[in-house]
């Protein structure tokens, strides 16, 4: 009988608590609605007409620059994401990834010391060792990829009681916003073809009430959406579209 007693307690404790927190609570739950999902644009810049032949390759090359809140981001993960969806447009597309290019453009360099910029590339199309360098490679686009993302803090904790106790409860979220930008050049025209340029914006949350046990939250993966609608949209500028702009919303 004890027990029961003093279950029915921690029971009405627990009522107690969330109820006077309800109020906070739903406004929580309304701000959450607008949350978690991120949407990405895109624009195009066309400066000449593309086309790729069989035989014919693009090669990607990472700027250093490119950050996640000051902090470098994976060469490779962005690179591959960008390649896995330039493949769905182009299955037989040949792709020279960072490494590669790097070792065989500038073998004597250090990968750090390597020129990957938009303009340093540019200047060396003029030199006829660069391109002589790089010939087997077949390279018809050479694309440099920059770019970074930010985030901005925001949410707190709100605490309240009643008589059974306190209880707290937290909503924890950020504004993220991921930019990248390709700058295309074609090595066969000796002239920038273009530039694409992408933000994804997302607001990731974290909700949790104290002493309970619930812990929710969502997402919101900027990098992954701006590589991934970079990739769509470099398949469809060398196929000589224009790049769509996703509908607000889409994921």
């Amino acid at each position: 009988m004890a027990a029961l007693e003093l279950e029915a307690r921690k029971l009405r404790r627990q009522y107690d608590q969330m109820k006077s927190l309800t109020p906070t609570i739903c406004l929580f739950a309304a701000a959450l609605l607008w949350t978690g999902c991120t949407t990405a644009q895109v624009q195009a810049v066309r400066h000449t007409a593309t086309h790729i032949e069989p035989k014919e390759a693009i090669a990607i090359v990472f700027s250093r620059d490119f950050s996640l809140d000051g902090r470098p981001i994976d060469e490779k993960e962005i690179v591959t994401c960008i390649s896995d969806e330039m493949r769905k447009a182009h299955p037989s597309l040949r792709i020279v990834l960072p490494n590669e290019f790097r070792h065989t453009a500038f073998p004597d360099l250090a990968p750090e010391a390597a020129p990957n910029t938009p303009e340093s590339l540019a200047l060396l199309l003029d030199h006829a060792a660069f391109r002589d360098r790089i010939a087997s490679l077949r390279i018809r686009y050479l694309v440099s990829v920059q770019g970074r993302t930010d985030s901005k803090y925001d949410g707190g904790v709100e605490c309240g009681g009643g008589p059974g106790g306190a209880a707290c409860i937290g909503l924890l979220s950020w504004d993220r916003k991921s930019n990248l930008t390709a700058s295309i050049l074609d090595l066969k025209q000796v002239r920038a073809a273009g530039e694409l340029k992408v933000l994804a914006s997302g607001r990731p949350w974290f909700f949790f009430v104290f002493p309970s046990p619930l812990m929710i939250g969502a997402p919101a993966f900027t990098e992954s959406k701006a590589c991934g609608e970079l990739g769509q949209a470099l398949g469809k500028f060398l196929a000589g579209e224009r790049p769509a702009e996703p509908e607000e919303g889409q994921k």
